[in-house]
Order: C-alpha cells, then structure tokens, then sequence
C-alpha cells in the first residue's frame, strides 16, 4: 500500500499504547494509505514527532502531572514542519480551566466558578456565602481525569488545602456542584464544526464525578438532543478558530443545559462506540492539511467568528 504520510497519535509514559477509541482511528487512516504510530509524548524522543507529517493529541492524559516538560513539549512540536492537532494555541488556551470564566462572560452557563492562584479557606468561604453555598467542588485548575478533584463542606474547608501546598502550581478553582450532574453528563463530540455523536457518562452510585477513575461508566447517548447540540455549537463558535475535534461535555435539558468542560487536548472520544466515527474523525485531520511529498504544509483553517479579546 502506497505510504502517503507519517501521523503520530501521541500518547504518554503511563498509557503509551493506542486506546482502544484511537484503534478505530489508526485502522481508517492506515486504510487510507498512512503511516500511523503511537508516540508518548514524555518517553519518545522529539525527533519522533517533529518528524512526522501530522501529530494529533490523543491520550497525553498524565499531562498535569509534568506542565513545564509538557509546555516545552508542545512548543518544540508546534515551530517544527510537524501540523498540530489540536492547534497548540487552542490547547494552551484550555488546559487551564479559568477559560470557563471567559465563556462565562460571554453569557455561557457554567457552574458558579472562582479562580484562586493559591489556596484561601477564607476568600473560598467568602465567595461561598455570597453564592449561597454550603459546600464547595476543589479542583486543580491545571487537571485531567478528575484529578485531585473533591467536594468539600465549608466546615471542613480548612483542612483541605493540603493538596495545593507542595505544588509549584497552585491555582485552583472553587465551583458550585451542578445536581443534574448525578443524572449523567452528556459530552458531545465534534469534528471540525460537524457533531459526530454523544455519549452519555454517568457517575458511579454516590458520587459526582464523570471520570472512570471513579467508577463511572460511558456509553453512546440513547438520542441527540438538539438543544444540547444547538448549545454546543454556540460555545464552540465563541474559539477563535475552528478545532480538529471538540468535546463538549454538559449537563441539564432544555433552559437549563450547563458546561461543564470544554475538552480540546486529550478528551475519550468514544470512537469504538459511533458508527462512523473513526471515518468523521478522519476526514477532519485529513483536510486540514495538504501534502506535499512526504510533508504537510498548513491549510487555512476558517475562523469560528473574529478573535475575541477574551482569547
């Protein structure tokens, strides 16, 4: 079969193999006639990706755990000949949760949500009263996989500040637990500007998290609502720029639908779940670049809407 490019998944040191949601996209890329491999992003050397022709951010899921090596990560890979996936702004932009005060301000609903640099019982039970809250959600603002993050009572809060104190990087971010929340949250996959499919993941009995760290289970979406869609597509038209892929993850029905993360770095897509998936998925990786030999040169990407000051 005629070799028509080189595309990197990038995974990680502690999961360095292809997901089985990813399988479904190396097997549609390679029928197609190119080369795809796995490459963790912090045990491969550089070379591996810089390399490449394409290289598309998959399951770098211990990411949080190393921020400076991953940020130099993305920089050396983003001014090589290698085309980016996500674009390496956008991820910047978004591994930082404080991104969803922004959407905030731009009149999206998201869970009531304070921004801290470090840890302060106080500040946090003063927003905390003010927002009419007697118990807390504490999460690390640079995070993923429901790391680290805990529901805490306010007469418990002085106590919970442990986590953030050995950490070079403190910020973290107090929010409103969402109720709907127990009923599952629906995370609606994008690519490019077209909505794939959604999945429906519910947190184990007891608990509030939509992570499968904590027992929670995912699954294809019995039916698409199309408020929930119509939702997602405003959110993702406040980017400045169209992403490869999106997940949109929210809660709620009708007036009430809530973001709760919008996961552009290393999101499950759930692909081995949706009937034509992979295909999808494909087609937009494929289409942001042309090739040139046994290189991708940048193609257009159509702006979303002009750059907003928020971003």
């Amino acid at each position: 079969m005629t070799n028509h490019g080189r595309i990197v998944l990038v995974t990680c040191r502690a999961w360095p193999d292809i997901s089985v949601s990813d399988a479904e996209l190396a097997t549609e890329l390679r029928r197609r006639g190119y080369e795809v491999d796995a490459q963790p992003w912090n045990d491969a050397p550089i070379s591996a990706f810089t390399s490449a022709d394409l290289v598309v951010l998959r399951s770098n899921w211990d990411y949080h755990h190393d921020l400076d090596a991953f940020e130099d990560w993305l920089n050396t890979v983003e001014s090589s000949p290698a085309k980016l996936h996500n674009d390496a702004a956008l991820v910047r932009d978004h591994i930082h949760k404080g991104y969803l005060c922004r959407l905030a301000d731009l009149g999206v609903q998201t869970a009531k949500t304070l921004v801290l640099d470090e840890f302060d019982a106080a500040a946090i039970r003063s927003w905390a009263s003010d927002q009419a809250l007697d118990q807390v959600v504490l999460k690390p603002a640079w995070g993923a996989s429901g790391h680290d993050v805990r529901l805490v009572h306010l007469s418990d809060l002085d106590g919970a500040g442990t986590q953030w104190e050995t950490s070079e990087r403190r910020d973290l971010l107090a929010q409103s637990l969402v109720p709907e929340i127990h009923e599952g949250e629906t995370s609606l996959v994008f690519f490019g500007k077209s909505f794939s499919h959604a999945l429906l993941r519910r947190p184990a009995a007891g608990d509030f998290r939509a992570n499968s760290q904590y027992g929670s289970q995912m699954g294809l979406a019995a039916h698409n609502d199309p408020t929930k869609i119509e939702f997602a597509q405003t959110v993702l038209s406040m980017l400045p720029m169209v992403p490869t892929y999106a997940r949109v993850d929210v809660v709620g029905t009708g007036d009430n639908v809530t973001l709760m993360e919008l996961e552009l770095n290393e999101p499950a897509l759930g692909l081995h779940l949706a009937a034509g998936a992979a295909v999808r998925f494909a087609d937009e990786i494929l289409s942001r670049a042309k090739w040139d030999g046994k290189r991708a040169t940048s193609k257009p990407i159509s702006f979303a809407v002009e750059l907003r000051r928020h971003y």
